[in-house]
């Protein structure tokens, strides 16, 4: 892959260097470009260059400006299982990929949702009664907490 990427760029200054050699020198007029190009695309080269109508060649942009990282490929963390995603890191100036590291996140835990009333036996005369307040996971079906309360006997009216 090095070898490519050398070679790429040594055809790239070999261009430059025909279209350097080809540009009639203009001395009454304000320098124009008469041709531009870039290298290297996709492999962080990221060469540009430009040659104006007195001859001037100027190279650009040698090297990686790194973006800020993204998340790819996200996986959501649930009530009790982790989540997982990519983070990458391109070029801003040509996409190059400077690193993708897998990351990955812990569970999200049980949210307590709303009270539930549960197994309720009404109170009689004599006997008392009672429900059971069970509290479940706003996000899932799974019981965090059942408690039982009693209710007084109502007695005779």
């Amino acid at each position: 892959m090095k070898k490519y990427v050398y070679q790429h760029i040594l055809l790239c200054f070999v261009l430059l260097l025909t279209l350097f050699s080809a540009v009639p020198a203009f001395a009454e007029d304000a320098p124009e470009i008469v041709a531009s190009g870039c290298c290297g695309y996709g492999t962080g080269k990221n060469l540009r260059w430009t040659l104006d109508s007195d001859g001037l060649l100027t190279i650009s942009g040698m090297g990686y400006t790194p973006g800020d990282p993204v998340r790819e490929n996200m996986i959501a963390a649930a009530c009790t299982a982790g989540g997982s995603y990519e983070e990458v890191v391109y070029c801003t100036q040509c996409g190059y990929e400077f690193s993708r590291e897998h990351k990955t996140a812990d569970p999200a835990g049980h949210i307590p949702g709303r009270t539930v009333r549960e197994n309720e036996i009404p109170a009689a005369c004599t006997a008392a009664g009672g429900y059971d307040e069970a509290v479940f996971c706003a996000n899932c079906p799974a019981e965090l907490s059942r408690t039982h309360v009693e209710t007084a006997a109502t007695g005779h009216a």
